[in-house]
């Protein structure tokens, strides 16, 4: 088991759910 993992985890599922907000305002916009 390595910290990493996790951290890297928790990190990538803030992208993940950044990008949807991004997303989901940009089609607002449009």
């Amino acid at each position: 088991r390595t910290p990493k993992f996790s951290g890297k985890w928790f990190y990538v599922l803030i992208v993940y759910t950044v990008v949807l907000t991004i997303i989901y305002c940009w089609i607002l916009s449009t």
